[in-house]
């Protein structure tokens, strides 16, 4: 099977998620990265969609939290369910 691609979405905060994938075919890799810079202390959702190229229904959402505490200095902690 041949990835596709990987697609970020963010359900508060904006644009702090990003996804990208390491090439067309599988086994990939997929990185997932946040940039808790603009944020306000709190906790943020969002989620990474990976398609699979040839198969409709073959997808997989994964969900992703960032919490920002007090320490602007300090990147948050992303968690991937």
């Amino acid at each position: 099977m041949i990835l596709t691609r990987a697609v970020e979405q963010t359900d508060t905060g904006g644009a702090w998620l990003s996804a990208t994938e390491s090439s067309g075919a599988t086994p990939a890799t997929v990185t997932v990265t946040v940039n808790p810079s603009a944020l306000d202390v709190g906790a943020y959702t969002g989620s990474v969609v990976i398609s699979i190229c040839g198969c409709n229904t073959c997808s997989m959402t994964v969900g992703v939290t960032l919490t920002v505490g007090q320490h602007r200095g300090v990147a948050g902690v992303a968690v991937l369910a």
